[in-house]
């Protein structure tokens, strides 16, 4: 799988590194915007844009809006959240990377060992079994690519993010 341009960051992506980042997880943030979880997977996944009124929660919950779209300027929304997580976190250089987050080691985890347990059932399982059990693998896998494809995503975005940064103060700097 090559790696994808970091252009290529959706909306559900930024979104996905506010809620990893700030909320840890998506059931906390689909509680802070009161939303039920399932409904909150379709916004990350891409599957369904945001209207107005979802905006103004995701919003209200700290995410600048302009950034989760665009992917320019701060993740931080100017409000009063947006600016209590902005002290809390600071800039975007001291973001820790998805990769050590605990919502994304929690879920390499949890991938390791469903992989585990049906590596066991495949030794263990007759051979007209293994069919069911290797489609299981393969979806497993595909939820594996899918987790490292996100992380590339929002590296990616991170490293933009900081280029801008690096030459925004470029540019100060030289008009003084």
């Amino acid at each position: 799988m090559s790696d994808p341009e970091p252009s290529a960051a959706t909306p559900g992506h930024r979104l996905r590194y506010f809620v990893d980042t700030v909320y840890l997880t998506v059931k906390a943030f689909a509680e802070a915007v009161g939303m039920q979880p399932s409904n909150l997977h379709k916004y990350l996944n891409d599957e369904r844009e945001a209207c107005i009124s979802v905006l103004a929660r995701f919003a209200g919950a700290g995410c600048d809006i302009h950034w989760m779209v665009s992917g320019e300027g701060d993740m931080f929304a100017d409000n009063e959240k947006g600016n209590a997580f902005r002290r809390r976190f600071g800039n975007a250089n001291d973001f820790p990377s998805l990769a050590s987050s605990p919502a994304f080691m929690r879920e390499q985890q949890e991938l390791t060992g469903e992989l585990d347990r049906l590596r066991e059932k495949l030794w263990q399982s007759p051979a007209e079994h293994r069919e069911e059990l290797l489609l299981e693998q393969n979806r497993l896998l595909e939820k594996w690519a899918r987790l490292i494809e996100r992380e590339s995503y929002l590296q990616k975005g991170r490293i933009e993010v900081l280029e801008r940064m690096l030459a925004g103060q470029v540019r100060q700097a030289t008009q003084l």
